[in-house]
């Protein structure tokens, strides 16, 4: 399979257009403006990332560009191994250190994905542990809580205290970061002596609802998880599991062990992403 003749992702590409003439540069800006809108739609029904706000790295859209300009109608593998892509690149923080050496290998490996010669997107990038949950923490600009917010919403929580589907639309508009709160509550926490950076660690936050986390306040986990118990009775494990919470985290903060809680979850959550990567799961 061809595909259409391009540019590249550096600044020197786009210096380079300089040599094109007017009706070239229409013709590129129409194919470029269509690949673009399939790389949204993909974004929005695939990822389930409905805006950019929420996209781990901006440069992720750049290249979903390209690999949608020179393949506009992917097959079922072939949309497979760019879901792979998108995830592997966000869980590897890939983007965070883009560089121009990046760029031309990135663009060659979308290329003869496109043409058939490769049945991957070549990507060379290392392969984190589960403890990046751990030590990264929970803002707006971080690239991982966006990545978080995402596989979340890849399993429709329920919200912890009612049992109501939470609107994952609201949560991931990402500017109402209220949508989103600490599991062991931030003053509980303090009052234990507890660091920041551990508080507000990404293993420690789930969705929920604002009026839900006044309820919570700053009770201890061992006080406020008996109304979720109570609350949710066989559905328990349904809720659990739709918050990235397996029964063995539950019980570790019904015991008020945030040590073992937060290791534990971090593990899950890992394992959560890893799935969508497609990479060994020996190596997990």
């Amino acid at each position: 399979m061809g595909h259409p003749p391009g540019g590249g992702f550096s600044a020197e590409s786009i210096d380079s257009l300089r040599k094109f003439k007017p009706e070239e540069l229409r013709s590129a800006a129409a194919a470029t403006e269509e690949a673009y809108r399939r790389a949204v739609d993909f974004l929005a029904t695939h990822i389930r990332v409905d805006g950019a706000a929420v996209l781990p790295y901006i440069n992720q859209f750049t290249v979903l560009g390209e690999i949608f300009r020179c393949l506009p109608d992917p097959d079922a593998a072939q949309y497979t191994t760019i879901n792979q892509w998108f995830w592997r690149t966000a869980l590897s923080g890939y983007f965070s250190g883009w560089n121009t050496g990046n760029m031309a290998s990135d663009l060659k490996a979308v290329h003869e994905f496109a043409k058939g010669t490769t049945a991957q997107i070549s990507l060379a990038v290392p392969k984190p542990k589960a403890d990046i949950w751990l030590t990264r923490t929970f803002r707006l600009n971080n690239a991982h809580a966006k990545l978080l917010a995402i596989v979340l919403a890849h399993h429709d929580p329920f919200d912890m205290l009612t049992g109501q589907r939470l609107d994952i639309s609201r949560a991931l508009a990402w500017i109402n970061i209220k949508e989103f709160h600490h599991i062991f509550p931030r003053a509980y926490l303090e009052r234990k002596g507890e660091r920041q950076e551990r508080i507000n660690c990404l293993a420690n936050f789930m969705m929920l609802t604002s009026a839900s986390n006044k309820k919570i306040s700053d009770r201890a986990p061992s006080d406020y998880l008996k109304d979720v118990e109570a609350a949710a009775g066989a559905t328990l494990g349904e809720w659990l599991q739709s918050n990235l919470v397996t029964e063995e985290c539950f019980q570790a903060a019904m015991r008020d062990d945030f040590d073992k809680f937060i290791s534990l979850r971090a593990e899950v959550i890992h394992q959560a992403v890893w799935e969508k990567t497609g990479w060994d799961k020996d190596k997990l």
